[in-house]
């Protein structure tokens, strides 16, 4: 009876460690590798540009040329009253319009262009709020002054700001009701940040001064906003009052990636508090400013919005899609040392990494190549 029993056990034991592996490797990340989709070589000039539209993508540089999603080199893709391709950049696009040469900005339905307005003065980027298009006008002196377009009525209006205010960012809410404008006040002895907010007409509702802080990024939430210096981050509720705030008292570069209405924020090597205790990476913030630290891979670059996701550079050659926690879901590996990272927001199974040679090359997360 004793060599059954000391069978018996052996078998559990064998049982139970087949099922703890089988939970382990459904848990863990699986491994792929990643081969670029066959195109013929993209080389791309320090200077040049990619904008993607729907159906493929063009490089803007000293001209502009056209590919399709799989990087196919095409004719000029667009139609319309009084198109020319041969003097056409787009400088920026939305969702539903397009900046072309600085100055003319379109209706964009499918590949179909109708031009709508034309500037006076060039913008360098636009940018879509409810009824109106935000436009960015560089004034020739370093500086950015807004104006935005009544859509329906075709009639553009300065977004007027004090003449001591430097714009500095803008970030509208996802359900386009608000905007706001953080600017830097220079009229004082000491440039302090104050912050316009601004209802889905584009009319004034309050302002908050910030005394003693410089900060230059905004990100509208729900109902707060948050604000980013150097070294803090502050949400502040819709009232002024703060919400809650972090201060890295740690060194490196501060990130913040909006998806939809949720923010992940990385810290490039940690984030520390009083007393140096390491708390973690990351944190992330859902849409009404609740906000917890998480732990991320480390050295992350190039993060971006990826689906509800996220999705970055790892250690120079992987590709790593990220949850809202900071999880790894999916690890890609490529043969190539990778400079920047772009996916296409019309067809986000595509990804396009650009080489240490200055080389763009497609690839597509469908065609993976497990590697356990």
């Amino acid at each position: 009876m004793k060599p059954i029993k000391i069978i018996i056990a052996l078998l559990l034991i064998i049982g139970a460690l087949v099922i703890t592996f089988l939970i382990f490797d459904l848990k863990t990340p699986k491994k792929a590798n990643l081969s670029p989709i066959q195109h013929p070589p993209i080389d791309l000039s320090e200077d040049d540009s990619i904008i993607f539209y729907e159906g493929g993508f063009t490089i803007v540089g000293k001209e502009a040329t056209y590919f399709s999603d799989e990087g196919l080199r095409t004719y000029f893709p667009f139609s319309g009253q009084g198109i020319d391709g041969q003097h056409f950049n787009i400088t920026d696009i939305t969702v539903n319009f397009m900046l072309v040469n600085g100055r003319d900005i379109y209706k964009v339905e499918g590949n179909s262009l109708k031009r709508i307005y034309v500037l006076e003065a060039p913008a360098i980027a636009i940018k879509e709020f409810g009824d109106y298009l935000i436009l960015y006008i560089d004034n020739n002196d370093g500086e950015i002054v807004l104006q935005y377009l009544d859509i329906e009525n075709t009639t553009l209006s300065d977004l007027a700001l004090d003449n001591d205010f430097v714009f500095l960012d803008l970030s509208c809410s996802e359900d386009n009701t608000g905007l706001s404008v953080l600017t830097l006040d220079v009229s004082g002895s000491y440039p302090s940040s104050k912050v316009l907010h601004y209802d889905k007409k584009i009319s004034l509702q309050g302002f908050l001064s910030l005394k003693d802080q410089l900060l230059y990024r905004i990100y509208r939430l729900s109902d707060d906003f948050l604000l980013v210096g150097n070294h803090d981050l502050v949400c502040y509720n819709k009232e002024g009052d703060i919400k809650w705030a972090a201060q890295n008292k740690g060194t490196g570069s501060i990130c913040v990636i909006p998806n939809n209405s949720e923010l992940l924020v990385y810290f490039e090597y940690g984030y520390k508090a009083d007393g140096d205790r390491d708390q973690g990476n990351g944190i992330f913030i859902d849409d009404q400013g609740n906000y917890r630290f998480i732990q991320m891979p480390a050295q992350l670059t190039n993060i971006l919005p990826y689906n509800k996701n996220f999705i970055a550079i790892g250690y120079g050659n992987r590709i790593i899609v990220l949850d809202k926690n900071g999880k790894v879901k999916k690890e890609y590996s490529v043969e190539i040392e990778i400079k920047d990272l772009y996916v296409n927001p019309f067809k986000n199974d595509y990804i396009y990494i650009v080489d240490n040679k200055n080389i763009l090359q497609v690839f597509s997360l469908k065609t993976e190549h497990k590697n356990n």
